[in-house]
């Protein structure tokens, strides 16, 4: 059975609150209360949010007169 920092094994999380996220301490934030799907659903969202206005900032720097790098900027996005 896996043992997390607080000495709590990870199949006691679903019982300690029935939600199945860890239970919360003074120092755990709002974020960590949440149950574990909750968590899943918002940090999915985010990385799309975040992924769009990555594409929108993308195309507007590529439609910049004098911007003569598209090919270049693609490759290095590819590569990493």
């Amino acid at each position: 059975m896996k043992s997390d920092l607080a000495g709590q094994s990870s199949s006691e999380y679903s019982t300690a609150n029935g939600n199945g996220a860890a239970p919360a301490s003074p120092k755990m934030g709002y974020f960590d209360s949440l149950p574990t799907l909750a968590q899943f659903f918002i940090l999915t969202f985010l990385m799309f949010l975040f992924f769009g206005a990555h594409n929108v900032l993308q195309e507007a720097m590529v439609a910049l007169p004098g911007f003569d790098y598209a090919m270049m900027l693609g490759y290095m996005e590819v590569i990493g």
